[in-house]
């Protein structure tokens, strides 16, 4: 696959560019779980990525506007022309041979973009929600507003896992902002040697649990990570690569 994804790695005469295409909410859903009581042992995950046909469809509107944008004046003043990956289990649906995509045998052209979208996309390494903040009476929930593990006493979550919804863009700074509160919340719980009451945890705003549970929708969200579509483009010169 990376050999008919970048043909031309190797030519030391030309340079690249990537161009990233991403669906920053996709819909499939997959999960986490916990295979044994040893906290040694790693969990097992099944990301289930483009399960949700949504996410196809959004991959194929991703690959058609950024052919549109390789076909402006701009580009083809450059000489830029579109590079496909000839992936074996792609090129036998008709389309694909040669570098061009005939958009008039409109199903032909979908299936050949959506197996490429199966083949050519790759994740973007920011999985979140797998534990899920949330009411008690949520049952996708893990931790409650406080980030405590629901049912479970002495253990807090603070990182990533607890996002409900997934973000649009790099989660670092709320993960920053979702452990500063975390630490404003213990130190208010244990500052003065016992634990507090839901209530006192809460005070430092009169509507705690609806900001905190602001991001819920009712959609599972277990395992997500936007998706990035692979597709490159040459010119004359110089090679791009779009992703």
């Amino acid at each position: 696959y990376f050999d008919a994804m970048f043909p031309n790695m190797n030519d030391t005469s030309a340079e690249g560019l990537f161009i990233l295409s991403s669906c920053l909410h996709p819909r499939s859903r997959g999960q986490v779980t916990v295979i044994s009581d040893d906290p040694r042992d790693p969990p097992e995950i099944d990301p289930n990525y483009l399960s949700h046909p949504y996410d196809i469809t959004c991959i194929r509107d991703a690959f058609k506007f950024t052919m549109r944008l390789i076909r402006t004046k701009a580009f083809q003043k450059l000489g830029a022309s579109i590079h496909l990956p000839r992936f074996a289990e792609c090129v036998p649906k008709g389309i694909g041979k040669d570098n061009g995509l005939n958009e008039d045998t409109r199903a032909a052209y979908q299936e050949y973009v959506s197996c490429l979208a199966r083949i050519g996309t790759i994740s973007s390494f920011h999985p979140m929600g797998t534990a899920r903040i949330g009411r008690s009476e949520d049952p996708l929930a893990v931790v409650d507003p406080s980030l405590r593990v629901i049912g479970t006493e002495r253990l807090r979550v603070v990182d990533a896992s607890v996002m409900p919804t997934e973000l649009s863009g790099n989660p670092n700074s709320a993960i920053a902002v979702i452990a500063e509160k975390a630490a404003d919340i213990m130190k208010d719980t244990w500052g003065d040697g016992k634990a507090l009451t839901e209530e006192k945890i809460c005070s430092w705003s009169p509507n705690c649990e609806e900001e905190l549970l602001s991001g819920l929708e009712s959609s599972s969200v277990q395992f997500t990570s936007s998706s990035l579509f692979i597709l490159c483009f040459s010119l004359t010169h110089f090679n791009f690569y779009l992703i």
